[in-house]
């Protein structure tokens, strides 16, 4: 099942890049989204390449009820963000996968990060597939609800963080 999310900030892209490569920012998020047990590593920095990685335990209420029973301590995620470099006009590219601990469900796709007129785009786009018959559709659909969800979440976090900066 795809997903599309964009995000706008009223901030540059380079502003916007450090931020997303900032530790304090990574977990601020993290945090926001509700999860527990997190952990966070970031290597690179925002002047060239960087990657973000996090693993967190989510509460089961991300997934269908009837399933719920199968994942009584949450789901346990592993999101991973890797970023080019910018170009010339600031814009980045990227890629992210999303792994789940023991469920034969995965997310991968690519991201962006372009200046605007205004301040900057950041995009995510991808597919979130779960190989298991007849139920697979419906927690994939799940799953994409719980990416909208990040997002808007990441969106306020991420204002609140330019804000301070």
């Amino acid at each position: 099942m795809r997903f599309d999310a964009t995000i706008t900030y009223p901030a540059p892209a380079d502003r916007v890049a450090a931020m997303l490569a900032d530790p304090e920012y990574v977990r601020r998020k993290v945090a926001a989204s509700g999860a527990t047990n997190p952990s966070q590593d970031i290597t690179g920095d925002a002047a060239g390449d960087f990657t973000v990685s996090t693993t967190r335990t989510m509460p089961a209420d991300l997934i269908p009820e009837r399933y719920r029973k199968f994942v009584p301590g949450g789901v346990t995620m592993t999101f991973v963000e890797t970023w080019s470099a910018p170009a010339s006009d600031g814009a980045r590219t990227g890629t992210l996968t999303l792994t789940i601990a023991g469920a034969p469900a995965k997310a991968a796709g690519t991201s962006t990060l372009r200046p605007t007129g205004q301040g900057c785009e950041l995009s995510y786009t991808g597919d979130v597939k779960v190989r298991l018959p007849i139920v697979g559709a419906s927690i994939e659909s799940a799953a994409v609800r719980a990416v909208e969800r990040a997002m808007s979440v990441e969106r306020e976090v991420g204002l609140e963080w330019l804000g301070e900066a």
